[in-house]
C-alpha cells in the first residue's frame, strides 16, 4: 500500500514518511515496546509506538492501565465502555480501564505511548483515578510540556528521539522524595502482587496483607487503579485468563475451573474485559488483540502488564 500520511499538524515531512516506510517492510502493522529510563520503570510498564498503514481499521481493545497517547499520524476514535465514539485527542490521558473498549482509525496511523502502573499515577497523575476511570482527557492539563514532546517527536520521528523526549517529560513530571508517599508505594506493590498471586484473587487476602481497614483499602484502590478490589479482580482474572488461552492453553485449561464459577461465568467475564469471547481469543484473535495478548513474551515489561 502507498503511504499517504495526514496528521493532526497538516502535511508529514519527510523524516516521518521516511519512518513510516521502514516501519512498513517490517509489517504493515506492529506494536513496538521500549523500556523507559530505569528512573521510570517504579512508574512506566513501558513505552510502545504503535503503526498501522491500513485504510481503515476497527477492533476491539482489551480493559488496559492507563496510557499518556501522542498521536503523530492518522485520524482515530475510540469509545469507552460501550459509550459513543470521540476522536482520539492528539495528546490524551486515557485512565484506567474496567471495561473493553473499541478503536477505529483511518490510516496509515502512528502513536507513540507511555502505559503508567498504579504506582506511575500516583507519582506523576496525583489525581483520583477514579475521576478518569475508562474517559480520556486532554494530557496537556496534566503534563502542561506535553505539547513540546509532541512538536519534538514531529520533528525527529525516531524511536530514540522520543523515548528520550518522553523520558524527559515524565522525570521533570515527578515529585521531590519529601513529597512521595511509603503508603501508596507499599500499596500498590502488594496489590500489585495479590493481583497475579492466584487465579481467583480473594479481597480478603488483600486486607491481611496490608492491615488496613476494609473501607481504606476501598479508598486507596479507588485513588490509585481506578476500582474497588473486587472489580481489580475481576478485571485482572479475565485478562489472565484471556493470556493463558493464547499462550499456555495447558496452565488455562488447570485454572480455569478455580478461576470461574462455570463456563458461562468465564465467557461473560473475558467477554466484558476483553470485547472477545474465549474462542475467538484462542482461535482468531484480531491483529490488534494479538499483538496486545503477545507482551506477555516481553522481559522488558513488569509482571502486572506482562502476564495480562
Amino acid at each position: 500500500m502507498g503511504i499517504t500520511v495526514a496528521s493532526f499538524g497538516g502535511t508529514v515531512d519527510m523524516p516521518m514518511m521516511a519512518m513510516f516506510r521502514r516501519l512498513e517492510r517490517a509489517s504493515p502493522i506492529g506494536l513496538r515496546h521500549v523500556a523507559p529510563s530505569p528512573a521510570l520503570r517504579p512508574y512506566v510498564s513501558s513505552f510502545s509506538l504503535f503503526h498501522a498503514d491500513l485504510a481503515e481499521i476497527e477492533e476491539p481493545l482489551r480493559a488496559d492501565l492507563p496510557q499518556l497517547r501522542f498521536v503523530l499520524a492518522g485520524q482515530s476514535e475510540v469509545s469507552l465502555a460501550g459509550r459513543p465514539a470521540e476522536p482520539l485527542l492528539p495528546i490524551s490521558l486515557v485512565g484506567p480501564m474496567m471495561a473493553a473498549a473499541r478503536f477505529r482509525a483511518k490510516g496509515p496511523v502512528l502513536m507513540f505511548s507511555a502505559t503508567l502502573l498504579p504506582a506511575g499515577w500516583a507519582a506523576l497523575v496525583r489525581e483520583d483515578a477514579m475521576l478518569y476511570r475508562d474517559r480520556q482527557i486532554d494530557a496537556t492539563h496534566i503534563f502542561p510540556s506535553a505539547g513540546d514532546v509532541l512538536d519534538t517527536m514531529m520533528k525527529l520521528p525516531m524511536v530514540s528521539a522520543m523515548t528520550e523526549a518522553l523520558d524527559r517529560l515524565l522525570i521533570g513530571s515527578l515529585p521531590g522524595p519529601r513529597t512521595r508517599t511509603d503508603l501508596s508505594s507499599r500499596f500498590t506493590a502488594i496489590t500489585d502482587k495479590w493481583l497475579l498471586g492466584a487465579p481467583s484473587p480473594e479481597v480478603g487476602d488483600l486486607l491481611g496483607q496490608l492491615e488496613l481497614s476494609a473501607r481504606q483499602v476501598e479508598r486507596l484502590a479507588g485513588r490509585l487503579y481506578g476500582a474497588p478490589p473486587k472489580l481489580l479482580a475481576r478485571k485482572y482474572r479475565a485478562l489472565r485468563s484471556a493470556s493463558l488461552l493464547r499462550h499456555d492453553p495447558a496452565q488455562w485449561q488447570a485454572t480455569a475451573a478455580e478461576a470461574f464459577y462455570d463456563q458461562s461465568h468465564m465467557i461473560r467475564e473475558v467477554r466484558h474485559f476483553t470485547g472477545l469471547t474465549p474462542r475467538r481469543l484462542q482461535i482468531d484473535p484480531p491483529i490488534m488483540m494479538r499483538l496486545s495478548l503477545d507482551r506477555r513474551n516481553l522481559d522488558i515489561l513488569p509482571p502486572l502488564a506482562a502476564l495480562t
